[in-house]
């Protein structure tokens, strides 16, 4: 069927004002102006039996005539009867443009014919009629599409009557058909507003803006989950209501618009909606009904029927907007109580995870049998969600991990760090509940972090009930077991986590049912007692029983205040105090003070674990003594010296005396032992290595030149005139301490000439002294000879052992020195005298050949050696030669005449021994030193030497 131009919807009409009818266009200017469409004369009786007669005789109505006749219409309209017609004149038609001879389809038509007889004077104000179109509905067969009149006098304008049919206005007067009982309506303009069905209009008003976005949540609603075709909407009065007027914030309306809040975005819109259409002025007929949830209500009007009220009491900011199968009153003011839990739904937590979207996190609870923590509003918490969270099949208590006691314990307005209780709470076996906490922080941007890892993402929560719900960026999971925890956050700490791993603490502490807090030392702590640290290693029970005070029964956390007696894993008693909530200081026993703090304390599956870094606390009842100390060390020598001077009550530890050792093999290798015969010089040594009570601190610090004297330091011995000086238990004898720059410690006598002493390691005694005693290991001892004296002279204390082992010794050396001299000349002579050595001959030739025998000590000089030789003294030298050397720098071997053969020998076997040395003082660097040498070695290769031609030489 074609649709008419002048078919198409016009834009929505603006709302009405009070007293003027909701969508209707523009007022009648004057009845003149009606008299130049209809032409009417008086006294002129035309019998008329038909609306088509009453058309044929105006030609005001031409061209709707001729639109009937083109649409083979006429013969329709001529069967009509019991109603009213609504005739536009040619000038509706030609404010349209709409060309003359068009068509139009008979539900066109039927919008102009209201199915009753209406006169006007039956309308006061606004009256909802119905017309022929009976295709105003999808969802109910043959409903009439509404069609609203508007009939006045204006007060202000001189009674001036008002007559409106929608946007058109009514010209002339009624015209009635008696005969068919029928009214004809001249109008002057077409009704070109052809109205939408209920879904259709909402659904528009959600694309368009249209004025109406003030009331969007309510179409919302409508439209989610095809709610508005499902009900089959038609046939209805709206109560609509404004976004503001509802108080649905966007999680609500997103619950009501879910799947999940179907059942209760049925019962909230139901409040809304009432069975038929109810408007207009209903002053003389009040109409009581119920709306879809069975509530009474009561239908009023005022202004002629341009205001409804609804229970007497709500008035609606614009009435009557008509739909092709429904009307529309708009409220701005509460209509309802939304408080009435019977009417309305109640909001829980569970309504609100599902409006953020987070569905899995629901049905993760539900399946934990947890229900009651998201359905229940009176209970006080907190309710933290990942937006990322993925933990499908995570056990119950991680789930309770979710959930905090209160809900305003998230303050976001201040820095603090607080520490939240969490609804994973476990009975313990001291018939107490233990809860797991959730650390609480600020970081440097400002954020609120939870267990140092997720970031609040909500400044202000969802608040619904008594519950207060977060959205965090990671999600969050229970603490881990002991040794995780520590391993994953702890680096200085290396030494206690072993030991916790050695002696199995890390599964005894994370079983079920026991919580506990641990006290962690750093490792530069277990470094601090050194050689004690040996001690203990090597008995394991005294460690573990260390171990066993670091651990309490029961989670002691950073926010501790106050006094209470705790029990140690070793059954022992504690007493720990805490005055003042904002200090991280904790005294244990009265003695041992410990710094805990928030941002330290580690959470662990079991309870709380605190690093320290301040002092390891002992227990009360443990005992290591300096002489169990010097045990463990090769303190044998010392401790022997020590008794031979009856100096072992040093080595009690309550007296307060600490112990310098130097080892046993450093003893004897500066012939230090208790059997020195100097007994005054062993009381000097053994008092050189003793501190009084007090010193040992002042060694560990190492204090500078600005230090005050340790306030430990016992009175009889603080009679130091240097601040440095660290006294001993030698009378005017004091220490002083030098730190070198990589972190070794030297030790010197500060009366004493300078020598040092390294301290290799120490260790410190265990009591329940105030006072610091302990062993220092030395890499040698402090000498008493060190010490300065007034002669200046340098003594050397030997024992008498020694110097008799010197004594013979030295008597050994000097029979096997003279035996060897003996030896030597012996065989020196017996060459002389059998002519071996020393003696001449003449060959064949009459020339004299001189044998050199391989003991010979004389150099060989060549041309190149002699004239590196002085020149004086070669000219000067003896003329008694061989062959009668002369002043000339003859090279030649040299022999003086008068040396006797017992001569020659002693000069051989003494220039054997001292020969070389003389000469090479008296020729240092010269060559002849060497070439001496390389004679000596030529010759002494081969003894048959080649005998040499003196005077040959000579030339």
């Amino acid at each position: 069927m074609a649709v008419l131009p002048w078919l198409l919807p016009l834009a929505l009409l603006p709302w009405p004002k009070t007293g003027q009818a909701f969508g209707f266009g523009r007022a009648l200017d004057s009845l003149d102006e009606a008299n130049t469409y209809i032409h009417t004369h008086e006294g002129d009786n035309v019998p008329t039996s038909s609306i088509i007669d009453v058309l044929s005789a105006n030609e005001s109505y031409s061209h709707l005539l001729l639109t009937l006749q083109k649409s083979d219409l006429v013969d329709y309209v001529n069967e009509l009867a019991n109603v009213t017609f609504l005739a536009p004149v040619n000038a509706a038609f030609e404010r349209h443009e709409i060309p003359i001879g068009s068509t139009m389809s008979k539900d066109e038509l039927n919008r102009f014919i209201i199915d009753d007889v209406i006169f006007r004077e039956e309308i006061v104000g606004i009256k909802i009629v119905s017309t022929l179109n009976h295709h105003g509905s999808p969802y109910v067969e043959l409903f009439q599409v509404p069609l609203l009149l508007d009939h006045r006098f204006d007060e202000d304008g001189e009674n001036e009557e008002v007559y409106l049919v929608e946007n058109a206005n009514v010209l002339f007067d009624d015209q009635y058909l008696p005969t068919i009982d029928t009214v004809v309506l001249t109008i002057d303009d077409l009704l070109t507003d052809p109205k939408e069905t209920v879904c259709r209009y909402f659904l528009n008003s959600l694309n368009r803006n249209t004025g109406d976005e003030r009331f969007k949540v309510f179409s919302s609603l409508l439209l989610s989950e095809s709610t508005c075709k499902s009900l089959r909407m038609s046939n209805m009065t709206f109560l609509t209501p404004s976004d503001l007027s509802l108080h649905l914030n966007h999680i609500e309306r997103k619950y009501l618009s879910h799947i999940r809040g179907m059942d209760d975005k049925n019962l909230f819109i139901s409040n809304f909606l009432v069975d038929g259409i109810i408007g207009g002025n209903l002053e003389n007929d009040t109409i009581t009904t119920s709306n879809w949830n069975n509530e009474k209500l009561t239908f009023s009007s005022s202004y002629l029927g341009d205001e409804i009220i609804i229970n007497d009491e709500v008035r609606a900011t614009a009435s009557n907007f008509l739909l092709s199968d429904g009307i529309i009153h708009y409220f701005e003011n509460e209509i309802f109580d939304y408080n009435d839990t019977k009417s309305f739904p109640v909001f829980t937590a569970r309504k609100y995870l599902i409006g953020l979207e987070y569905e899995d996190f629901v049905d993760e609870i539900d399946f934990r049998k947890l229900s009651e923590l998201i359905d229940d509003n009176t209970l006080n918490q907190t309710v933290l969600v990942s937006r990322d969270y993925g933990m499908m099949g995570s056990l119950k208590n991680g789930m309770l991990y979710h959930f905090l006691e209160g809900n305003n314990e998230i303050n976001l307005d201040t820095d603090e760090n607080v520490l939240l209780t969490s609804k994973y709470c476990v009975d313990t076996d001291t018939n107490s509940k233990f809860c797991q906490r959730i650390k609480l922080e600020t970081s440097p941007e400002g954020k609120k972090v939870l267990n140092s890892n997720s970031k609040i993402v909500n400044i202000v929560p969802y608040r619904v009930g008594n519950s207060s719900i977060y959205i965090i960026d990671n999600d969050i999971s229970l603490p881990t077991k002991l040794q995780t925890a520590i391993a994953s956050e702890l680096t200085g700490y290396g030494k206690s986590t072993q030991f916790l791993k050695k002696f199995n603490y890390s599964k005894k502490l994370s079983k079920d049912n026991t919580f506990y807090t641990v006290f962690l030392p750093a490792t530069e702590l277990w470094n601090a007692l050194d050689l004690t640290l040996d001690y203990l290693i090597e008995n394991p029970l005294l460690l573990e029983k260390i171990l066993d005070n670091l651990i309490f029964k029961g989670v002691l956390y950073h926010d501790f205040q106050g006094e209470q007696e705790f029990e140690t894993y070793g059954n022992s008693k504690v007493e720990v105090s805490k005055d003042n909530l904002l200090d991280d200081k904790i005294v244990i026993n009265n003695s041992t003070n410990l710094t805990i703090s928030f941002e330290s304390q580690i959470l662990y599956s079991n309870g709380v674990v605190h690093p320290i870094a301040d002092e390891i606390p002992l227990p009360q009842d443990m005992r290591i003594s300096n002489q169990e100390l010097l045990s463990a060390q090769d303190s044998y020598e010392f401790e022997k010296i020590l008794d031979f001077l009856n100096l072992t009550f040093v080595l009690d530890s309550a007296k307060g005396y600490s112990v310098m050792l130097p080892s046993s093999k450093s003893l004897l290798q500066e012939n230090i032992t208790y059997l020195l015969g100097d007994i005054q010089f062993l009381e000097k040594f053994a008092k050189l290595h003793i501190l009084p009570p007090g010193s040992l601190d002042m060694i560990l610090d190492c204090y500078s030149a600005s230090s005050e004297t340790s306030p430990l330091l016992h009175t009889d011995y603080r009679n130091s005139t240097s601040l440095t000086d660290i006294p001993t238990l030698m009378n005017g004898t004091h220490l002083t301490c030098r730190e070198l720059a990589s972190g070794g410690m030297m030790l010197s006598i500060t009366e004493g000439s300078g020598n040092e002493v390294r301290i290799l390691r120490h260790g410190i005694t265990i009591d329940n002294s105030t006072i610091t005693s302990g062993l220092l290991l030395l890499d040698r001892p402090l000498n008493p000879t060190w010490m300065n004296h007034n002669d200046g002279k340098l003594y050397l204390h030997l024992p008498l052992f020694a110097i008799l082992v010197g004594i013979l010794i030295g008597v050994v050396c000097v029979l096997l020195t003279c035996g060897c001299c003996l030896m030597l000349t012996f065989g020196n002579s017996r060459k002389g005298i059998d002519g071996s050595d020393g003696e001449g001959f003449r060959d064949d030739e009459g020339r004299i050949e001189h044998v050199i025998s391989v003991t010979e000590t004389m150099p060989l000089l060549n041309d190149e050696e002699g004239s590196s030789m002085d020149k004086t003294k070669s000219a000067g030298g003896s003329k008694d030669g061989v062959n009668g050397g002369t002043d000339d720098n003859i090279s030649g071997y040299v022999i003086n005449k008068d040396t006797t053969q017992e001569q020659i020998g002693s000069s051989r076997a003494l220039g054997r021994s001292l020969g070389r040395d003389g000469f090479s003082k008296e020729n240092k660097g010269s060559k002849v030193g060497r070439r001496y040498s390389t004679f000596d070695a030529r010759y002494s290769m081969n003894a048959s030497a080649s005998p040499i031609d003196v005077n040959n030489n000579a030339s």
